[in-house]
């Protein structure tokens, strides 16, 4: 609900004629879209014409750049070629502008918007205003998201809050039953359900989520 939301809140406030929010997982993959108003066809299009691999707003890229807010005229020289490349095929679906957006949860990237507008003119003349909306959203989204991950966190058992913190702390499973003094396959059998409580797929994940909780 939360994310269907921002998606909204931010395409209304800019103006934007589409929006796709969406969520990322650890390895900056693409998630739960809330889509509303883009072009029939443009996404399954876009994964056809092999556009990712130079599209300047991969999360990989926007987080390089440093900036809440893109559009292709803040590129880099480096990347203008792919923001030119970019807006010619988002102009097939009539696009006319388009901009990026991306969240991050304590430095770590959780979500993303892309926005787009018919009409180049109708974009945001004052990028600050643009920014300043993105950190807004930022912020929500980031609290909401410590909020999960805390009480998915105060779940956890004694024994399994001493094995993620173990975890945590670099140990192998090994090192973790002589730690505690279990065998490894009961050390697995925490893990499997630490991982089902927090919802982390590794262990790099579920140290991002306990420094969250925090």
């Amino acid at each position: 609900m939360l994310d269907a939301q921002c998606g909204q809140a931010v395409r209304l406030s800019l103006g934007a004629d589409s929006s796709c929010f969406y969520r990322l997982t650890p390895q900056l993959e693409h998630c739960g879209f809330q889509v509303f108003g883009v072009p029939s066809g443009l996404r399954s299009a876009y994964e056809r014409s092999g556009l990712k691999k130079q599209d300047p707003f991969t999360p990989e890229r926007l987080l390089r750049f440093g900036r809440p807010y893109m559009t292709p005229a803040d590129l880099p020289t480096a990347y203008a070629g792919a923001g030119r490349a970019l807006s010619s095929f988002l102009s097939s679906f009539g696009a006319g502008g388009t901009a990026e957006m991306l969240f991050r949860a304590r430095g770590v990237p959780i979500a993303g918007l892309s926005l787009l507008w018919r009409d180049r003119r109708r974009m945001p003349a004052s990028r600050d205003a643009a920014e300043s909306l993105a950190c807004l959203i930022e912020t929500s989204l980031s609290h909401a998201n410590a909020t999960a991950t805390q009480a998915s966190c105060e779940s956890l058992t004694v024994r399994e809050r001493d094995v993620a913190n173990a975890v945590c702390e670099g140990l192998s499973n090994p090192a973790i039953a002589k730690r505690l003094s279990i065998g490894v396959p009961t050390v697995k059998t925490h893990l499997e359900h630490i991982f089902a409580k927090t919802g982390a797929r590794n262990r790099t994940q579920l140290a991002t989520y306990l420094c969250a909780s925090v």
